[in-house]
């Protein structure tokens, strides 16, 4: 087996293993994402209620 094959075999391995791994790094991306999106979400609904709190007791 030449130096030729290897290089094919590892270049065939690694067409077929990249497009899972960057299949694999977008969920992963996404998902990190989603999570901080909502507990920024809750972090903003905590400073609405406090808002709505403190407006609630001036009045």
């Amino acid at each position: 087996m030449g130096v030729g094959h290897v290089i094919f075999n590892i270049f065939s391995i690694l067409g077929f293993v990249f497009p899972f791994a960057a299949a694999v790094f977008t969920a992963y991306v996404v998902t990190i994402v989603l999570k901080r999106m909502r507990e920024r979400n809750e972090y903003l609904k905590d400073i609405r209620d406090e808002l709505r709190k403190r407006n609630d007791t001036s009045n």
